[in-house]
């Protein structure tokens, strides 16, 4: 198995060698003009290109400026073609084909072949055949992330073309405070560039995102309560664009680390979200909650914490959302998850998928802490329903569901194949920071998201969010009066 394909142990039975040539037929050519390498905002654009793209394609030529000083601390020091080299040799796959073909991704030009090319102004952003520039204007460097991210996605959909849903662009212009496809308002030249207090609840593939983009845009503040159980697993470095070694500490122990030596002052919690109030004598007043747990119980919990604000984001394969929640008459986060499928009956699902009886899933998840036994891995084993490598005691339930999380479904004679898509996580990680910074700064709290912005990054940005979801069943949390008042309580407001 390519550590490309599918994370889960769970296979569809396609064809990887074929996705894997296809993606490995292709060399990259990563190129800018000197004047488009100085400047934190180029330098940003370009690591976080060569991040993305490293993690997919085995064949990448850099055709960058030699001798300019990279300004990325804490994630690269030193020369910058030097640190881009390596952060490509840290991440590259072991290539399964030969290239056969090029394709250019230029930053601030016009590609010298066959490719895109992308430009960024503070929140404006632009990927295309034509080179776009802007003045300049200021800001925090995430439109630079934003069109990297989607210039790689473009790239994936060119070399697996015929094989997954794609739109290859002519070109865009959108920008992430208003979400409109435009150049962005006129704003305050330094708004934007620091966080407030917040809480991230759920350190997976978008949460460190969150972080990798702070970091990478040279974000300061804080300070950040950082929450999640886990310990990073051998298989996370392609699939969480923080990382580009091996990690197998505890995420937010790592991952706290690391924003301080970005001067994010950050307090890592190891716990489940319950666990984490647990820990107060009375309930936290937290201003914001960013929320990015894969399971429903997880949004629950999250949701319970009674944030202030809530932000809340999620992937599937090539799709992305982001949504800002308040708490009362219009609702909550947790609205949306009310009318999903009761436990008994979601373990009922799970049970047929992984060859289990339904018990005993209630009992992993409720007792066990949702790992599973060696008598668990050998009943799965038997069941036949695992292709590729089979369950192991003492891996995690939610990591063996069927679950296409960051990951394309791409499609082959013999079956689909899912396939790692870092950018995905890495463009929903940048959504919530953005509104982080706009919760922050008062200047841009005319810009906060009202309700929910959708991307399909097969394609191009779709100018527009939606309205926000009310639960009409009246058994949302949101109803709750106690809760309700425990609100009010906690933030003064209705």
């Amino acid at each position: 198995m390519d550590d490309r394909l599918e994370l889960s142990r769970l296979t569809g039975g396609g064809d990887g060698a074929a996705v894997v040539t296809a993606l490995d037929s292709l060399t990259l050519v990563i190129e800018a003009p000197p004047e488009r390498a100085r400047a934190r905002e180029n330098q940003v654009a370009l690591y976080n290109l060569v991040s993305s793209a490293a993690r997919l394609f085995a064949h990448i030529e850099l055709r960058l400026p030699a001798g300019i000083a990279a300004e990325l601390a804490p994630l690269a020091r030193g020369d910058l073609l030097d640190e881009l080299r390596r952060l490509h040799v840290h991440l590259a796959p072991t290539p399964a084909a030969e290239p056969t073909r090029e394709l250019h991704l230029a930053w601030g030009m016009h590609p010298s072949g066959d490719g895109l090319t992308g430009d960024a102004s503070g929140w404006t952003y632009s990927v295309g055949l034509q080179h776009l520039p802007f003045a300049h204007t200021g800001g925090p460097p995430v439109g630079a992330i934003a069109a990297s991210s989607f210039m790689v996605a473009q790239a994936f959909g060119r070399a697996l073309e015929g094989q997954l849903p794609f739109h290859a662009t002519p070109g865009f212009v959108a920008n992430l405070l208003d979400y409109q496809n435009e150049p962005a308002p006129s704003v305050a030249a330094d708004a934007g560039f620091k966080l407030g207090e917040l809480a991230i609840l759920g350190c997976g593939s978008v949460g460190s995102s969150a972080i990798y983009a702070a970091v990478l845009a040279g974000i300061r503040g804080g300070p950040t309560e950082l929450v999640d159980p886990d310990s990073f697993r051998a298989r996370n470095k392609l699939r969480y664009p923080v990382l580009r070694e091996v990690v197998e500490e505890a995420k937010v122990e790592w991952l706290g680390e690391l924003v301080d030596m970005a001067g994010i002052k950050a307090h890592p919690h190891r716990a489940d979200i319950q666990s984490f109030l647990g820990e107060y004598d009375k309930a936290p007043v937290i201003p914001l909650a960013l929320v990015s747990v894969d399971t429903v119980e997880g949004r629950r919990d999250a949701t319970d914490v009674l944030a202030r604000r809530t932000l809340n984001a999620g992937v599937a394969g090539m799709q992305l959302h982001v949504a800002r929640h308040s708490f009362g008459e219009g609702g909550c986060a947790y609205c949306q998850y009310v009318d999903v499928a009761p436990t008994l009956s979601g373990a009922q699902a799970l049970a047929e998928m992984v060859g289990l009886a339904v018990e005993r899933v209630i009992a992993i998840k409720e007792v066990a802490g949702g790992f599973i036994s060696e008598a668990d891995a050998q009943a799965m084993a038997q069941s036949g329903r695992f292709a590729g490598e089979a369950p192991r005691g003492g891996d995690r339930l939610a990591d063996l569901q069927r679950r296409i999380y960051a990951q394309a479904a791409v499609q082959t004679p013999q079956g689909e194949v899912l396939v790692s898509t870092p950018f995905v996580s890495a463009m929903a990680g940048l959504l919530l920071l953005v509104e982080a910074l706009k919760e922050a700064d008062e200047r841009l709290h005319a810009y906060r998201l009202n309700g929910r912005f959708d991307l399909d990054m097969s394609g191009e940005p779709p100018g527009f969010s939606a309205a926000p979801v009310r639960d009409q069943t009246g058994r949302c949390l949101c109803r709750s009066p106690f809760r309700r008042r425990a609100y009010r309580r906690l933030h003064g407001a209705a």
